[in-house]
């Protein structure tokens, strides 16, 4: 008796919604981590890797590889779309982007400007909302001298809008400790590991 009661209970309509109510939360956004850097050791590129850690077991994360993306020139947009199609599906198939952006000359880097101007193109021609960017939510970040980046964050943040994505929290960048510069290896204080999490958490909380 006990088994078969278990049994109806077990395929009752409130015994499923638990079920698909259980599987709902385990449901974790899906996150696109962009380093503005192609070095593959960068300093911006190593605070990805402790944003990758910070968000285990909360988020998906997986990195865009955009170093086959050529020099913008409008006449590569036939011939380079597969490369160019990989990277926009990428942006596609997640929920929030995470830009660490290294500050080069008090603004952006050239790769990462130059990523920006190939994905912001429309997707319909003449209507601009198509490009894969608009209404996309990134979070702007990074790491580099004493400015903590806020050129390149500003500046990436001001492109994003125009191209009409979402910034739902504005970022802060780390300062480099001298001692990066000697050993090229960037280690978070505890204070900037706080400092990140939060932020990532309230990106989080956006998406």
């Amino acid at each position: 008796m006990y088994n078969r009661l278990s049994i109806f209970l077990a395929g009752s309509p409130d015994a499923r919604n638990n079920r698909a109510s259980r599987e709902e939360k385990r449901i974790v956004k899906k996150i696109l981590f962009i380093v503005g850097s192609l070095r593959k050791h960068s300093f911006n590129r190593q605070l990805a890797e402790k944003a990758q850690e910070l968000l285990e077991d909360k988020a998906a994360v997986e990195f865009l590889d955009f170093s086959r993306v050529p020099l913008f020139n409008q006449d590569l947009e036939k011939s380079e779309a597969e490369t160019l199609g990989k990277v926009k599906n990428q942006i596609r198939e997640n929920d929030g982007i995470v830009i660490f952006s290294p500050e080069y000359n008090g603004s952006v880097t050239g790769v990462l400007k130059n990523l920006l101007d190939w994905v912001s193109r429309s997707e319909i021609p003449g209507d601009f909302k198509s490009n894969v960017m608009y209404g996309r939510k990134v979070l702007v970040t990074g790491v580099g001298g004493k400015n903590a980046c806020r050129g390149s964050i500003a500046e990436v943040e001001r492109n994003l809008r125009y191209i009409g994505s979402v910034v739902p929290v504005k970022g802060e960048g780390f300062v480099l400790p001298n001692s990066a510069w000697m050993t090229d290896i960037y280690s978070l204080s505890t204070e900037d590991a706080k400092k990140l999490n939060s932020e990532l958490s309230a990106f989080l909380a956006s998406l």
